[in-house]
């Protein structure tokens, strides 16, 4: 879908460093998992990947949007905090005349916007993005039970009864059903 507003400046130096920022997740382990005995937890970067391909998947069942599903996995699960407030998703300073240029200012607009649709779930895609998050959980719950960490189980449960959308609920109970064994043969 084109922006109505046209296309938007961007300092790509900056945004270069953003990128560089972003992969950071990759080192932020999920610390929950640790109180269930997991000693190298799954990255924050594994678990939006992943909740964001269930996200974009319960979209598609649902009806709904899986494009914004999928991104509100993504940018509106847990808050990326400082990245918002990176210069490059500034708004860009004004010109010698005055004028203020297009700028990045959309990026903060859009980020806040997934957050802000997330965190208040009113949209069926904030619902869904937050039914993907719980079912992300859950599997990485099964898997971590299933090597061998039995405390792992109570978030299996605890995720499930989290999950409101029927979509959901059915990707959820197929995944409790799926065994170890299963996950390792190719698909296809």
């Amino acid at each position: 879908m084109n922006d109505p507003e046209g296309p938007h400046e961007l300092n790509v130096t900056e945004f270069a460093a953003l990128i560089f920022q972003l992969g950071d997740l990759k080192l932020e382990d999920r610390a929950g998992w640790k109180r269930a005995g997991v000693q190298q937890p799954e990255s924050e970067a594994d678990h939006r990947f992943r909740s964001a391909i269930i996200g974009y998947a319960l979209g598609a069942m649902e009806g709904a949007d899986a494009g914004r599903t999928a991104m509100l996995c993504l940018l509106g699960a847990h808050p990326l905090g400082d990245l918002a407030t990176n210069t490059a998703l500034r708004p860009a300073p004004l010109s010698e005349a005055g004028e203020s240029r297009q700028s990045t200012d959309l990026l903060v607009n859009l980020i806040a916007d997934f957050g802000n649709d997330y965190v208040d779930g009113r949209s069926l895609e904030a619902q869904l993005a937050q039914d993907a998050e719980h079912i992300e959980t859950l599997v990485q719950a099964f898997a971590y039970e299933a090597f061998g960490h039995p405390l792992a189980k109570q978030w299996v449960e605890d995720s499930y009864f989290k999950i409101i959308s029927t979509s959901g609920r059915k990707l959820a109970g197929a995944a409790i059903e799926v065994s170890a064994e299963d996950w390792r043969r190719p698909l296809g």
